[in-house]
């Protein structure tokens, strides 16, 4: 069901004297973000690309720079963040490891260099659904190998911090923050 569907069906209710005191908004939160079905997973992609524009696709999955909400996000999904702040989030889950996602969206010109090169790309995944980031296995194991690794990483999760406020950044292999 679509906006329209829940703004024909409060018009119907309240005519019919069966009106309750949820309104049209909080019906379209329940139905889009805690309760969706099948068909409306498809609908919150279509939403995302209304709110803003996909940096570019990886086997047709969009990914976004620097998004603004989650809210239309799979839990989980990877994420690469670079030395400017910048962050860019694949919106689905799925078999795309960070290297072939760096890769295909231009960062990087093979899927190694995004492993090889500590200083210049921070391999996060999304904590559940929440707005928070947590250190993909790699980019954890990575961490703990010595202090310059760790400099480096600590580096690119601050530059993270300041451009994306809207998100919190956690130096923690993300499934243990679950």
């Amino acid at each position: 069901m679509n906006i329209i569907g829940i703004i024909k069906e409060e018009i119907q209710s309240f005519a019919e004297g069966s009106y309750d005191a949820q309104g049209v908004a909080d019906k379209a939160y329940e139905k889009f973000h805690i309760y969706p079905d099948d068909k409306n997973i498809k609908t919150l992609g279509g939403m995302q690309k209304q709110i803003e524009e996909p940096y570019g696709y990886v086997e047709r999955v969009p990914v976004f720079e620097n998004p603004k909400s989650l809210a239309n996000f799979d839990a989980d999904v990877r994420a690469i963040g670079v030395e400017s702040g910048d962050l860019f989030v694949m919106q689905k889950n799925g078999n795309i490891m960070h290297g072939e996602f760096g890769r295909k969206i231009g960062l990087a010109t093979r899927n190694d260099d995004i492993y090889k090169n500590y200083a210049d790309f921070l391999l996060l995944n999304r904590v559940g659904n929440s707005d928070t980031f947590g250190f993909s296995d790699t980019a954890y194991n990575d961490y703990n190998i010595n202090k310059y690794i760790k400099y480096d990483i600590d580096a690119l999760l601050a530059a993270a911090r300041k451009k994306n406020p809207q998100f919190m950044f956690v130096a923690q292999y993300f499934e243990k923050l679950k």
